[in-house]
């Protein structure tokens, strides 16, 4: 597209890490004169959540998960923070926080996000088959997820006897290429 890039995604982000980073990216881009004309966001599970630490050195939002490898701490935040939520909770919490996202993007740049999956059937699709309260429908209502193009998650692309999928459910390079390509024609043609 001939564009400037900027892309601050951290791996396994939650969407509270989400919402912080990007306002704080926006809010600075804005100081420096150049507010971007397009946001995408990639979606993330919606099991993931975060908290703050402010004796996080480098980043004071930190995600919460069940590795082995978080401090005992975090691993003890996360076991009363499920202890207390359930799943319908945490969809709740999960759709409201990229209904603020998306006003934080609109308010800060003036249009609506691109909203990108890595893996259709694990996020959206798997969301739409939960969704049972009034105030989680209303709120997918919102983000337009009711009707999400199939052709915005990069699994769309996936050819499963020719692509590489690692373990972890990652998609290989050509899948990627192949997305990007299609996204970048999308955005050319003035379809996002």
């Amino acid at each position: 597209l001939g564009c400037e890039v900027e892309t601050n995604a951290i791996a396994g982000s939650s969407t509270v890490r989400l919402a912080y980073t990007l306002q704080q990216d926006l809010i600075r881009f804005k100081q420096e004169g150049r507010v971007p004309d397009k946001v995408i966001l990639q979606l993330t599970d919606w099991v993931r959540t975060g908290t703050f630490s402010l004796d996080n050195e480098y980043d004071i939002c930190l995600n919460i998960n069940s590795s082995p490898n978080n401090e005992k701490r975090v691993r003890d935040f996360f076991s009363a923070w499920y202890n207390i939520e359930s799943e319908q909770d945490m969809i709740l919490r999960y759709l409201h926080h990229w209904v603020m996202i998306k006003h934080i993007v609109k308010s800060l740049t003036g249009n609506d996000p691109i909203y990108v999956d890595s893996i259709y059937e694990l996020h959206i699709e798997d969301l739409l088959k939960k969704v049972k309260h009034p105030a989680q429908i209303s709120l997918l209502d919102e983000l337009g997820w009711n009707n999400f193009d199939r052709s915005l998650s990069m699994s769309f692309y996936h050819d499963d006897d020719a692509d590489y999928v690692h373990p972890g459910l990652h998609l290989s390079e050509p899948v990627h290429e192949r997305f990007a390509k299609s996204l970048a024609e999308k955005i050319k043609n003035g379809l996002l």
